[in-house]
This record gives structure tokens, sequence and C-alpha cells, in this order.
């Protein structure tokens, strides 16, 4: 194996953490892995432990609850975080010996899919003669909050990282990512949904993983089409070679030639007016790319989107910054 694909034993990073090969055990929910309690029963230990054995450079739990009181749907590990810490830290001491890496992933929350709480009234998955109930914002947040806690028990049982059960099967953050089952207008209702609409025109919305280039999130309005994640694709490869998020008015003054030249020196990449680094530290870790729009309506909807969520004011397109 090694000799005829010896990219899959070769390791990589996950942000700080590398991982020995590209071998990894997907999220499942195998059922005896977790007890009633949250913590991890001693069959788990044993399996996941089997796994690293067996050679996996990388192993994920299944979708593990943070919530105690509220619409509680499955085991939390906040029920018990004592029993979570010494048992996850028991997983980790024994994988540690296999060089294996180990991830827990998180879940939010079923939404419609249980018939439990959801962005907006909807019709029970299962039972459309019934609705869910909107979430508050009180309830976001105490959510919100539980996930942190979760986070930091997960850190203190010495897992590596967390994978966020997110835009997956209709689930509760996949249904905040939808347009048809998110209609609230308040600060958890899409900045950039709710402003698009002044600009007269659909857009089309991606952030993308610069380690590997995969696409963690991507929206597109009902009357647009691939075409547009194609051309937001080309903005991110031009703030990737421009090395920031320049808007095509200031890019433009820098180009020698005209606009076919530069397409055929760069082939996929249009001006990068509507793409925008996302940062950690001084890491450029993913960008944000949002097309459909012109004259450089792009760059000033994420900006205005950016504002609202962040609560600051920037200076509007085409105003010089003093």
């Amino acid at each position: 194996m090694s000799a005829s694909f010896p990219q899959l034993s070769s390791p990589f990073t996950i942000g700080k953490t590398t991982i020995k090969n590209r071998f990894a055990v997907a999220p499942m929910d195998p059922g005896f892995d977790v007890a009633p309690d949250g913590s991890f029963t001693q069959m788990g230990i044993d399996y996941y432990v089997r796994r690293a054995q067996g050679g996996f450079g990388l192993i994920y739990t299944g979708g593990m609850g943070i919530d105690t009181d509220f619409e509680k749907f499955a085991p939390s590990v906040l029920d018990n975080p004592a029993a979570f810490v010494r048992t996850g830290q028991e997983i980790n001491a024994r994988i540690a010996a296999f060089g294996t890496k180990m991830f827990v992933q998180l879940a939010f929350g079923l939404g419609r899919n249980a018939g439990l709480s959801a962005p907006s009234e909807l019709t029970i998955m299962w039972d459309s003669s019934r609705k869910t109930r909107a979430l508050t914002a009180e309830d976001i947040e105490t959510k919100m909050a539980n996930f942190v806690e979760a986070a930091k028990l997960v850190q203190q049982a010495g897992f590596a990282g967390i994978d966020v059960h997110a835009i997956h099967w209709g689930h509760l953050l996949d249904e905040f990512a939808l347009a048809i089952m998110s209609h609230r207008t308040d600060e958890y209702g899409g900045s950039l949904e709710k402003l698009a609409p002044e600009f007269g025109e659909g857009v089309s919305v991606t952030i993308t993983r610069e380690s590997d280039g995969v696409v963690q999130f991507q929206w597109v309005a009902d009357d647009k089409d691939g075409k547009n994640l194609l051309f937001a694709n080309g903005k991110r490869k031009a703030a990737l070679e421009a090395g920031h998020a320049s808007p095509w008015a200031q890019l433009e003054g820098t180009i020698d030639g005209d606009v076919a030249q530069v397409w055929s020196k760069v082939p996929d990449v249009v001006p990068a007016c509507g793409a925008f680094p996302i940062r950690v530290g001084d890491e450029w870790i993913a960008t944000m790319a949002v097309s459909g729009l012109s004259n450089g309506e792009d760059h000033e909807l994420i900006v205005r989107a950016l504002e609202q969520v962040l609560g600051v004011n920037a200076p509007r397109w085409g105003v010089p910054v003093a």
C-alpha cells in the first residue's frame, strides 16, 4: 500500500496538529460508546483503541450533545464533566501509543429532524401535521455557551480537536444556513441574505479553507447558478495572488495591459473585489468570496454584513479612508 499509494501514508496537518497518515475513522454513532451520563463506556474506549491499533491516523467520535436541560436529545458532554474528562483521558493515553489523534464531534442540535426547536417555525420532518417551535435569541445564546463549555472539556480530556456537526442532513446548524428554513430577522438571521435584496440581484457566497481548498460554506441565491460559484472562486484566487482583498478599482492601476491580457496570464483569476481573507493571527486560514453583483457592490455587501455582525461602522464604497 505504501509503495503504490505513498500519499495515503504521508502525514498532514490540521491547524497545528499533525496526523500521521491519511486514514481516518469517520464520525459514526455505534450506539455503545457513550454512557447515559455523556462519558465513554469501557466498550467504547476499547473500540476506539482498536481503531488506533489498526493504523488509523485520525479518529472521530460520533455526534455528542452539548445540551443539558434545554431540549436535550442525547447524552451530553456536560452531564458529568469529571467522568467525560477521565474517560477521554484514558482513550487519548492509549491511542497515543499508536501515534493516533482523535477529534470529538459536537452537535448543536437536530432541529426539525427530531421535532425540536428550529431557526423558524417549520414543519416537522416526520409529521407534516405539526410545526416546530422557533428558537429565541436567548435559546441560541444558551446553546452557544454550552458549546464553549463542552469544547473546554474536550480540550481538558486531551483530544486533538473538535468537529462541528454542522451543514449536514438538515440538522439544526444546517437549517440556519438554508434560506428556506431560516426566516429570522434578528442578529441570527443572516446579514448577507437580508442585505442582498437591496442590491437588486442575487448573490453567491463561499467560504473556502486554504490549507486544502475545501469549501466549508456555500450559499447560492435561487436565481443564480454554478457560474457564480466559479466566479467567486476566481475572486478567491485573485485575492490569494495579490495577498489581500483589494477592490478592482485599486488593482487596475497596477496591471500592465487590458483585462484580456490579465486573464491570459492568470487563468480563472478575476478581480479580487468581493473576496476577503479570514485570518487567525497572521495566518490566512480561509477566504470568503461573494459573486453576483458588479461595480464593487460584492465588496460593499460583505463589508456591510460584517458591520452588522460586529457592530462597527466602515467607510462606504468609493469613499476614501481618512
